[in-house]
């Protein structure tokens, strides 16, 4: 079945709630339950799970005395997959069972869980086989576990094993903070080691993370850690319980009251605002600053930097696409479209492209909507995800109104999920006052499909709404089409 990117982020984004039976559940990002759960079967329930692993598109997890790796691939249908057993862990649990009697397996099985110090998944979409690797640290040794089976990565002597273990998010390094007090950063597939950190503590980090492809962050209590690639460091101090979680561009840190983002700042920025640069795109924002104030330096400015005008431009536009403060960008655009009146070359969609990006993402970064996104996390998000994430939080006003900007794109599913969360939240109103407030609305698309809503109105107990008409052919029912929404 085909989905639409609309469609597939309502399946994606969404919270999974892993429970020591083992059970999988999910809910919406509204805390709703969603119609579907996954079981492990009888063997992993009764010896419970050790360590799980989360990502994007599905979750790994650990049993607790088997050490056997059961992985849930897929979220639009997902199903519990058992992985080839890593033989490291398998002689640990032959060992455990054959010295413990019937009555010491719960002992057992938590004695065994410590021989697995720390597990990190390597997504399909970042493996040369194009299946998932899951990575599993077992004494002075990473095992990659895939499909095919379990092959074993030694570190180097004396690393004394690995404490926490995360992968970057371009999927390229791996980084590995050792019971040594170092930090290593090895290749993902451990063929070469690229760095080496020694943080001279005793006391392995409660969490590391990436800050984008930059640097690394180890986080002890009260205490945060970030190591660049060429061996620089920056301390800063942490207040109270952290969850780092990685991004494209940096990272953020939650708390029980702020967000923060870390990121490197951009080389573009530091051209454009370093003190005294001579960069084409400082040029061009002061020429057009002194353009502004009436000075003919601004024309002088401008001339000098007539022959890299469009590397000026394109330096401007894409500053803008990193600038938060909104300003900032307006100053930066407005030098961006100052310069291209005398450079042609630059194509007109460059321009238009960046302000309808910044034009949603300062829509979004707004409190009431709570998506404090930045340009490359956008672009490695798509559109269409974002528009897909507001209809989840019901913003349907202003994810219709991106995908307006669009062309269109996506349109028709936003309406039919207003619709369906009107049908529900209407239980009182009158079939006939409910559904001319939809078609009033959905009537707008040129071929609306009401079938969808027909189902969702059977489904929410509004079953007086089809009979109404919904079902006829004159709204374009098929029965194909009969699909219910969430």
């Amino acid at each position: 079945m085909q989905h639409s990117p609309v469609r597939r982020t309502m399946v994606l984004s969404c919270l999974r709630c892993v429970c020591v039976v083992p059970q999988v559940y999910f809910y919406s990002l509204l805390g709703a339950r969603v119609p579907k759960q996954v079981s492990f079967g009888p063997e992993l329930e009764s010896e419970g799970i050790s360590q799980v692993c989360i990502y994007p598109d599905g979750l790994v997890i650990i049993g607790a005395s088997t050490h056997r790796l059961w992985a849930v691939v897929g979220l639009e249908e997902p199903r519990a997959v058992r992985l080839p057993a890593i033989p490291a862990l398998q002689k640990t649990a032959t060992i455990t069972s054959s010295k413990s009697s019937s009555t010491a397996g719960p002992a057992g099985g938590a004695a065994g869980s410590s021989a697995v110090s720390c597990i990190a998944v390597l997504e399909p979409r970042f493996t040369l086989s194009s299946g998932l690797e899951v990575l599993v640290a077992v004494a002075e040794t990473v095992w990659v576990v895939d499909d095919h089976g379990a092959t074993d990565q030694p570190l180097p002597p004396g690393c004394g094993g690995v404490a926490s273990m995360a992968v970057s998010p371009n999927g390229a390094f791996v980084a590995l903070a050792c019971t040594d007090g170092r930090l290593r950063v090895m290749a993902s597939d451990f063929s070469q080691q690229l760095s080496e950190f020694d943080s001279r503590s005793g006391i392995p980090p409660q969490s590391l993370a990436w800050c984008g492809v930059d640097a690394v962050a180890l986080h002890w209590e009260g205490l945060l850690l970030l190591l660049g690639p060429y061996g620089d460091w920056l301390r800063r101090a942490c207040e109270g319980p952290v969850v780092m979680v990685s991004e494209v561009d940096g990272l953020r840190l939650i708390n029980g009251a702020t967000t923060s983002l870390l990121r490197r700042v951009s080389d573009t920025l530091i051209q454009v605002y370093r003190p005294g640069s001579t960069s084409p795109a400082a040029q061009l924002l002061d020429s057009r600053d002194l353009f502004d104030a009436g000075s003919a330096r601004g024309d002088k400015l401008l001339r000098q930097i007539a022959g890299q005008l469009n590397e000026a431009v394109e330096g401007c536009a894409a500053a803008a696409g990193l600038e938060l403060s909104i300003p900032r960008q307006r100053a930066l655009l407005r030098a961006a479209v100052f310069g291209r009146a005398f450079a042609r070359s630059v194509p007109p969609k460059l321009l238009r492209n960046v302000a309808i990006r910044l034009r949603v993402l300062n829509a979004v970064r707004d409190p009431q909507v709570g998506m404090p996104l930045t340009m490359p996390q956008l672009e490695a998000l798509t559109l269409p995800v974002v528009v897909g994430r507001l209809v989840l939080f019901r913003h349907y006003l202003l994810a219709y109104r991106i995908t307006e900007m669009l062309g269109g794109a996506g349109r028709e599913e936003v309406l039919l999920h207003w619709a369906a969360a009107k049908i529900s939240a209407s239980p009182s109103v009158p079939d006939a006052a409910l559904k001319q407030a939809l078609t009033a609305k959905i009537s707008k698309l040129g071929q609306p499909r009401y079938a969808p809503l027909a189902a969702h109105a059977q489904v929410s107990a509004v079953v007086r709404l089809p009979c109404q008409g919904f079902l006829s052919p004159q709204f374009g029912y098929h029965t194909s089409d009969v699909m219910p929404y969430a």
